[in-house]
């Protein structure tokens, strides 16, 4: 039995691919033919294999004896296969098609360990002038990419096809021009201190610099809705990217769908709602299985887009380039389609996600209809997906052989495009760019939601408590039980804030009823007896 990493390709053009990986694959390794067998019987091509039909990649492959060689035999086969994974999680691949010898070359791009780079590119003397602004690549000692630092670490930001290949361009462009610079200062000795500042003075010419729409920071939007949503930092980050090249592109080409799978009560609304308000877009969320497909009484697909016209207060332009929530997605194929929802519901909703001008009927009369231009909309289907995410732990189990697993464990488990493809059908997710999950909460992500989160109940308990003059504060002991008690698995966050608001019952009584109260403090005995507090006039 083998192991092997499944990888993301992005055809750029012109022989030029990268490859992202998504995730640890278990199957049979076919040395001899460089393929993959995983154990659904899906074949995967090796990445160095560009072949135009194949649809899945992989690389790495290796056994669980192999693995324990760097890993050691301290670990358990579940964490040296964790840090298999993680090892390449941060990495992106580049290749490029030698037609010499009809192969991909590739390159490997680390985006958060890149200093490991510049430490051996030092113990170079022929580069020594080069210091920390560049990074040497040297695939198979074939051929040589010296790009800069910052350039490489833009790279991960960038997500459509057109915007990585002009700015791979651009870097080879850079890395031939330095490369040149540098032979010929080994060749004629120049003086290390003159070249250095020659080199530094002409690079700015080829260098990409980054056009980004006047005003839009995506490191601040993604600080601001860190601070609000707690403990889903991977969800956010692959949100906030897909929303701001959709906000940020002239080209409908390039906007992306995304789906959000993950329990319920973990922030997967709430992260769009802060989101859409930091950049002052208008957003809906539709609950799905509220919908019927067309000629059947009740909503239909097309009231999606009134829905999202009435919360731009009626500019339809604004809505048109604004953010649709499809709400409990998973729950439309469990319905059947006798009558009118369901997969019916699932179908019609196509049109939208194939970003087509839709005729929607305002008022349920032939004369009164607008047609809605869906090509700049952000469409985010949402679902909690529970039959799939047992489904897959439980496969992990089987597969990796762990025996039981941990609830830290159990979080990291993620659905991938497969898993949704069998379970809504390829028409609907071949049209969806991007796929991201929010994580189980743990006793430990309450307690620091409860502490850190500015959308917390207790945060909004104290800011209202000191809109009223008085200072509300807790010992330790109070945030640990609110955060005991406030842990559900079914109710996520919600159950956390109705616990805080329950310890703060007669907490209201008194300062609503004896205007001399200042400050009150809520202990451990508060959580069991809500009349036990500290009151200081």
């Amino acid at each position: 039995m083998h192991y092997a990493i499944h990888l993301q390709k992005i055809d750029l053009g012109e022989g030029r691919v990268v490859f992202r990986p998504i995730n640890l694959i278990k199957g049979n390794y076919l040395e001899y033919d460089e393929i993959f067998i995983d154990e659904r019987g899906f074949e995967y091509c090796f990445m160095k294999d560009n072949s135009a039909d194949c649809e899945r990649y992989f690389c790495c492959p290796a056994t669980m004896e192999e693995l324990k060689k760097p890993y050691g035999n301290q670990l358990t086969e579940s964490e040296i296969l964790d840090e298999f994974l993680s090892n390449f999680l941060d990495c992106c691949f580049l290749g490029y098609y030698d037609e010499l010898e009809q192969t991909t070359k590739v390159i490997e791009f680390d985006f958060y360990n890149i200093e490991k780079y510049i430490n051996n590119m030092c113990q170079n003397e022929d580069y020594d002038d080069l210091e920390e602004d560049h990074i040497q690549f040297d695939p198979e000692n074939n051929e040589k990419f010296i790009f800069s630092l910052q350039a490489l670490k833009e790279l991960k930001e960038y997500q459509t096809v057109e915007e990585i290949r002009n700015y791979i361009d651009k870097l080879i462009e850079a890395g031939n021009y330095i490369k040149e610079v540098v032979e010929n200062k080994i060749k004629s000795g120049s003086n290390l201190v003159e070249e250095q500042e020659s080199k530094r003075t002409k690079k700015s010419n080829y260098v990409l610099k980054r056009e980004e729409s006047a005003g839009f920071d995506l490191a601040k939007l993604r600080q601001n809705v860190l601070s609000n949503i707690v403990g889903q930092d991977e969800a956010v980050y692959n949100l906030t990217r897909t929303i701001a090249v959709n906000q940020t592109s002239n080209n409908y080409r390039n906007k992306s769908h995304i789906l959000i799978s993950g329990p319920s009560g973990t922030g997967k609304t709430e992260m769009v709602r802060v989101v859409a308000k930091e950049l002052d877009i208008p957003f809906f969320a539709a609950n799905c299985p509220d919908y019927t497909k067309a000629g059947y009484y009740g909503k239909e697909v097309p009231d999606l887009l009134l829905g999202l016209i009435r919360s731009a207060n009626g500019d339809q332009e604004k809505a048109q380039h604004g953010i649709l929530i499809l709400d409990e997605i998973d729950k439309l194929v469990t319905y059947q389609d006798d009558k009118g929802f369901g997969k019916a519901v699932l179908h019609e909703l196509l049109k939208i996600l194939d970003r087509d001008v839709i005729e929607v009927d305002v008022s349920k009369s032939s004369s009164n209809k607008i047609m809605f231009d869906t090509s700049n909309l952000t469409v985010i289907c949402m679902g909690s997906f529970d039959e799939l995410y047992e489904q897959k732990k439980q496969n992990k189990k089987n597969t990796i052989g762990f025996g039981a697993v941990n609830e830290e464990k159990e979080q990291k488990v993620r659905l991938d495009e497969d898993d949704f493809i069998g379970w809504m059908g390829p028409e609907f997710v071949g049209r969806v760019g991007e796929f991201t999950g929010t994580d189980e909460l743990t006793h430990k992500t309450v307690l620091k939601i409860l502490k850190e989160s500015k959308i917390s109940q207790w945060k909004i308990a104290q800011q209202d408590f000191a809109q009223r003059g008085i200072n509300l504060y807790a010992t330790v002991g109070y945030l640990n039980a609110v955060a005991d008690k406030g842990y559900s698995k079914k109710l996520g966050v919600r159950k956390l804030n109705k616990e805080v608001k329950r310890t703060l019952r007669y907490v209201y009584d008194e300062v609503l009823t004896n205007p001399k109260v200042k400050s009150i403090k809520l202990t451990k005995k508060t959580v069991t007896d809500n009349k036990e507090y500290c009151v200081e006039y």
